[in-house]
């Protein structure tokens, strides 16, 4: 079974989270990635797909409610009462905000006017909020049914592509919803892809596990920029702390490859079509958390070969 395949187990079943485990345990392969830049400021309700299967949209939270609690908000509170009725209703699922801590809406009783809440969602803390610093924020619409929220407070390129990955990354977990008599639903993306911010600081990075197979995902349909048309084919298998990837250049374009750690260093050696080794430019590797770069400098061309090696 490959990595991808544990990755997209679910788990909630004591087999799938024993799935897990064993693969914690095991080998880590090498990861295909995929690339969004943002070329501008991200604009509410935008949409990127990944995979055909999970749709994440843009839900910018600025707009004030005109709403503040009523009590101190405590760490652990999850129902809080409000001092007057939110300008929007809230509706189930719905994204809210205290200073820097997102919430999502559980249920909205209007009468209250109360919420009950998941504290600390999308990656901000569960914090303490005053009666004075409980202003609490909105999106002027919901999030499209069936679409995946990417909640922001700032729509500038760097702000955005950090709140984006760390939506990614909340929703391969997500959280659970009752139902009332004992029955309830987990809200979750069905495709585990890690998520983090790439090395120009303007753009989310997706990686996924590779396999034998070759591409058979894709990321699409982001208005505001660009996003990579699919994810690479790659290889299966290799240490988790050590990995190597043999890649035949097509030009003289740089080489990038996402590591499934954070690497530490990352060498190459680069090979000519007539097997001689190519000597390499000085700096030719950069490394930026899990991400390596392989630059142009004076060593790539169409039809050499290069083997780079990560380290954690």
């Amino acid at each position: 079974m490959s990595t991808k395949d544990f990755l997209n187990i679910g788990l909630e079943t004591n087999k799938g989270s024993a799935l897990h485990s064993l693969k914690d345990e095991g080998a880590a392969g090498a990861y295909d990635f995929a690339r969004l830049d943002v070329t501008g400021v991200a604009v509410d309700q935008e949409t990127f797909t990944l995979a055909d299967r999970d749709v994440y949209e843009v839900n910018s939270v600025l707009t004030d409610t005109a709403a503040e609690s009523t009590v101190q908000v405590e760490v652990g509170d999850t129902s809080i009462t409000f001092d007057t009725a939110f300008g929007i209703a809230a509706l189930p699922g719905d994204v809210i905000r205290m200073q820097d801590e997102y919430m999502i809406v559980i249920d909205y009783n209007v009468n209250g006017p109360s919420v009950n809440v998941v504290r600390g969602a999308f990656g901000s803390t569960e914090a303490v909020h005053s009666v004075a610093n409980s202003d609490t924020f909105q999106a002027a619409q919901p999030v499209v049914a069936g679409n995946l929220a990417v909640p922001i407070d700032d729509t500038a390129a760097a702000a955005f592509v950090i709140d984006c990955a760390a939506a990614v990354e909340f929703w391969k977990n997500g959280y659970s919803k009752g139902l009332g008599g004992g029955i309830g639903v987990r809200v979750e993306n069905a495709l585990k892809v890690d998520a983090f911010v790439g090395p120009t600081g303007d753009e989310v990075v997706f990686a996924i596990a590779a396999n034998a197979n070759g591409a058979d995902v894709n990321a699409e349909d982001f208005t505001n920029g660009t996003i990579d048309a699919a994810f690479a084919g790659g290889v299966e298998a290799a240490s988790q702390q050590y990995s190597r990837v043999i890649v035949k250049a097509v030009g003289t374009g740089a080489l990038e490859f996402v590591a499934p750690f954070v690497v530490n260093e990352a060498f190459v050696t680069i090979w000519g079509a007539d097997g001689a080794i190519i000597e390499a430019a000085a700096n030719t590797v950069a490394v930026t958390g899990r991400m390596v770069t392989v630059s142009a400098a004076g060593s790539l061309a169409a039809g050499v070969t290069a083997v780079v090696e990560f380290y954690a």
